[in-house]
């Protein structure tokens, strides 16, 4: 969220696609911190299996939002 906000207020669409793609990267690498997690036994299967699928979650909306952005309406 705060990569979307800092460059939300700049204004420009190509550094605003620049930080959705930030974002976009933190929720996957959140995702290869719970897989070690659980990996470790630090979560448990209910756990990875939650908080993994809240990750992709926004992952899935911030792709669509940077392809719009990218390549317009369709």
């Amino acid at each position: 969220m705060d990569n979307i906000a800092e460059d939300f207020g700049r204004g420009g669409n190509k550094e605003f696609i620049i930080f959705l793609g930030n974002a976009k990267g933190s929720c996957s690498e959140t995702k290869a911190q719970l897989q070690r997690a659980y990996d470790r036994n630090h979560i448990g299967e209910s756990a990875y299996r939650n908080l993994t699928q809240k990750a992709q979650e926004l992952i899935d909306p911030i792709a669509k939002f940077i392809n719009y952005l990218v390549f317009g309406r369709k």
